[in-house]
């Protein structure tokens, strides 16, 4: 066994150009391996590769409004009157200083409700109507097309047209005077989740008008903590500055992005100051023991090969390793100085560097292999992070472990130690101790066994995941009173629907939606979202125009045009407005295209719809009490 290292040693040790031209080239290439790597710091990480959590992690990491930042502008003091348009004038300058500053960061702000594309999805309702119409529409739409109750309706929008309503309501009324349109549109409101907002000059604010909120969509995925840095830097400067002008106002921001970059701060910092501290106590103790300056340093040559040679084999493995992995350095980092050490030990008794590398390369070769295989075997688990560490921790000690027999015994000398005097130290009195011929210390370990047992029966798993989320206090205080004005955020269900297309996905999903529908019915689900209530699958859409046309009978058709020509010749309505109407219930409908939707997508369900790698992920939410989920989870 220690053969090969003797042959090394004779060798290098007649030819020390040789040794370290061969000692400066593996360094070199090891320290480009490793440069090369990348680490990444997603705290989900931690989680198992179970199928359920890889689907969950893959919503969080490709939704649109996961990845979404909330920037809430707030009224600071609770004492103080709302001041609405205090809110809309500061937020107005936010906004345009976000849009000049930080552009690159940023792929979409969005502030206002937009009318114009309110009416976008207004002429897809109107030009595609009976697909979007489902069977309890169908009850109101029996009631309307009665002769008496429409001249009803006629004679109330009559009066909106009149009076000072909103331009979208006019527009809607000129092409749809009996309100079918209504019908759809009111399902609008089954999409504003939390019943604590409203609409101020197109803003959505609280309703105590207090707080404003608007969303910023990043450039960069949650998990590019280093770019998405750079961007809360800069949008922390600009909060910063808004804050000196308007004293009286409170500005804050909260989303996934925030946290990340939070936890990759935290968890560099707590990785440099881990290995840092563990560097320092080592060395104390090294100088102490050994009383020799140098000796530290030297002891650490075989420790730094090793992680460059775990790193580099990790990037030539598998290209990247999680921080939380590096995190474990400190421990990796005292079991490989362990090898050096050793040698040293031996080297001051033997003052012999051959006899040294003769008498350990075995139990040092054979000792690491155990630990090494140990640490490999964590590449059965199934948590990423704990195969890294597993791959990180091996890795380092077969480095560790071969440059000290191949390159250590080149830094030291048998001189190193032989001036010093046979003096023993309190270590080494510790050390060459038997403990077990002292019976006191026997007899404490007996009875101290059973209280250990009794006390670790009582250890307690951390079942809250939020506890592996490191916030700064300024994040943590965004987060709870983004949480005190939208309470839904805390019972939130997400129920996913996946499949090959979007077309078969949202047949999944269409069948969920009266599982939902039953679950608010009984008071289970308190509100849900869901794209189908306007986004349709084709084989509805098919199901609903035939339906449709199926209602208008001729006798229907007849007996509502010549009432609503009546009425509306009384009331003075235009000849279009009545064409208008015509048209709507004679024309001949199609199903509508996905290109046809996208107005009703972009506007409202992009972040709840997911396309990539040729999978098609639909999300609905649902509001539901905590005391309720498990039942809800039975009944999906």
């Amino acid at each position: 066994m220690a053969k090969p290292f003797l042959y090394l040693y004779d060798l290098f040790a007649s030819r020390k150009r040789l040794f370290w031209m061969v000692f400066v080239g593996i360094m070199m290439l090891l320290a480009l391996g490793a440069s090369q790597i990348k680490i990444e710091e997603d705290i989900t990480k931690f989680f198992p590769d179970d199928e359920r959590v890889e689907k969950l992690n893959y919503v969080f990491q490709n939704s649109k409004f996961v990845e979404r930042l909330v920037v809430m502008v707030s009224v600071k003091d609770s004492a103080t009157l709302p001041q609405p348009d205090s809110l809309v004038a500061a937020t107005e300058t936010l906004v345009a200083q976000i849009e000049i500053d930080l552009k690159p960061h940023i792929k979409q702000i969005i502030a206002q409700v937009d009318d114009a594309k309110v009416m976008d999805v207004f002429k897809t309702v109107h030009n595609f109507l009976p697909i979007f119409l489902d069977d309890n529409d169908y009850i109101e739409l029996d009631s309307l097309t009665k002769p008496d109750v429409a001249k009803l309706v006629l004679e109330e929008n009559y009066r909106k047209l009149i009076s000072p309503s909103g331009v979208v309501m006019k527009k809607v009324i000129v092409e749809d005077p009996l309100g079918f349109s209504f019908l759809v549109l009111k399902k609008l409101k089954q999409l504003q989740y939390d019943e604590n907002f409203e609409l101020y000059d197109n803003y959505i604010i609280t309703k105590d008008h207090r707080h404003l909120l608007f969303f910023i969509r990043p450039e960069y995925p949650t998990g590019e903590t280093k770019n998405n840095g750079v961007f809360l830097e800069g949008l922390q400067n600009i909060v910063d500055r808004e804050s000196l002008h308007h004293p009286d106002l409170l500005f804050s921001y909260f989303g996934g992005a925030v946290v990340a970059v939070d936890n990759a701060r935290q968890l560099r910092s707590d990785t440099i100051l881990t290995v840092s501290l563990m560097i320092a106590l080592l060395i104390i103790f090294l100088v102490g023991y050994f009383k020799k300056k140098r000796v530290p340093f030297i002891m650490l040559i075989p420790v730094a090969i090793g992680g460059l040679f775990a790193l580099c084999m990790i990037w030539l493995y598998q290209g990247s390793v999680s921080i939380l992995a590096l995190a474990v350095g400190a421990v990796i980092l005292g079991v490989a100085i362990d090898y050096a050490l050793h040698f040293l030990v031996h080297l001051k008794h033997c003052h012999n560097v051959r006899q040294v590398i003769q008498d350990l390369a075995q139990p040092l070769t054979i000792g690491s292999a155990t630990t090494v295989f140990a640490f490999f075997c964590l590449q059965f688990v199934n948590a990423a992070v704990l195969r890294d560490v597993g791959l990180f921790a091996g890795f380092s000690l077969i480095g560790a472990a071969l440059s000290t027999l191949i390159f250590l015994p080149h830094f030291i000398s048998a001189n190193l130690f032989k001036q010093e005097s046979h003096k023993s130290n309190w270590i080494d009195r510790i050390s060459f101790s038997e403990l077990p011929s002292k019976k006191y210390v026997v007899y404490s370990v007996i009875l101290a066994t059973p209280i250990f047992l009794y006390f670790s029966a009582q250890v307690q798993f951390n079942t809250d995941l939020n506890a592996l989320n490191f916030m700064k206090p300024k994040t943590s205080e965004a987060q709870d009173r983004l949480e005190l004005i939208n309470q839904s955020s805390l019972r939130s269900m997400y129920v996913v629907s996946s499949a090959n297309t979007l077309e078969e996905a949202l047949q999944k999903n269409e069948i969920v939606l009266p599982v939902l529908q039953q679950l608010k019915a009984q008071g289970k689900v308190q509100k849900y979202s869901s794209v189908s209530s306007l986004l349709i699958s084709d084989s509805l859409q098919k199901l609903r125009v035939d339906k449709w046309n199926t209602f208008w009978t001729a006798e229907r058709k007849s007996n509502l045009k010549i009432a609503v020509a009546e009425e509306g010749k009384r009331l003075k309505y235009s000849d279009r407005v009545i064409h208008n109407f015509d048209t709507l219930i004679s024309r001949k409908y199609i199903r509508a295209s996905a290109a046809e939707l996208q107005s009703i997508r972009s506007a409202f369900f992009d972040g709840f719809i997911i396309e990539k790698n040729n999978t098609a992920t639909i999300i609905s939410l649902a509001h539901v009490d905590p005391s309720e989920k498990a039942y809800v989870y039975d009944a999906l």
